[in-house]
């Protein structure tokens, strides 16, 4: 068995986050997915009660526990489903069989989801990305740039499919359209593995600038932007 902390220790690692995100109140989608997963994660792997759980979470109540666990179990996102097998695995235990496969399907009389608001936009991602590099915004447009400039629009693609709920083809657009939409998801799943602690810090520090900017309903209107 494990404790509370330990999944929720693998679990922020897993997703880029720090472990206080997973115990707040943020409905960013990238938070409120993986806080789902932890939950699910500490009734699999922990001797620990409904209460005891939401507890950890930040005061989540029973219901809320039963409800995230079971949108686990049928969700059928494969990014989720991947993450949450590797941590299965991770922590000690088995991936059922069948478990990488869909998700089960929901019930006609489930109601559906509200669709996930994003933190930010593209440009604000961007922007933001290049200002914590220190760069301009422009230089990530730039075919040929050095591996800092490398760095920062590999960690603003990430960030824009994750905080601004974008799709690939918008980024390309939103980088001067030079980026083949292949390469833009290559380039996303490098940062999603990377083992860089300076991109992970990146990572981590421009995704709690523009969630606390949201979170304030704060315009962005102090980025730098060219």
């Amino acid at each position: 068995m494990k404790t509370i902390p330990e999944v929720q220790l693998a679990v922020a690692q897993r997703f880029h986050l720090q472990v206080h995100d997973l115990k707040g109140g943020s409905t960013v989608y990238a938070v409120a997915r993986a806080r789902m997963v932890g939950v699910y994660l500490c009734r699999l792997f922990c001797d620990a009660s409904y209460h005891a759980i939401g507890q950890a979470f930040g005061g989540l109540n029973h219901s809320t526990i039963i409800n995230a666990c079971k949108r686990i179990e049928r969700h059928t996102d494969p990014d989720i489903r991947t993450a949450t097998a590797e941590l299965m695995l991770a922590l000690g235990g088995e991936v059922p069989q069948g478990w990488r496969a869909a998700g089960r399907p929901r019930k006609s009389r489930d109601r559906k989801a509200p669709k996930p608001k994003p933190a930010a936009t593209i440009e604000q991602v961007l922007a933001a990305t290049a200002e914590h590099f220190g760069i301009e915004r422009a230089l990530l447009e730039v075919r040929k740039p050095n591996d800092r400039v490398i760095h920062a629009r590999n960690v603003a693609i990430f960030l824009a499919v994750e905080l601004a709920l974008a799709r690939y083809a918008q980024i390309q657009v939103a980088l001067g359209g030079q980026h083949r939409v292949g390469a833009l998801r290559e380039n996303a799943s490098k940062i999603r593995w990377s083992a860089d602690p300076e991109i992970k810090a990146a990572v981590v520090a421009i995704r709690a600038r523009l969630t606390a900017l949201a979170r304030a309903d704060t315009p962005a209107a102090g980025l730098l932007v060219g």
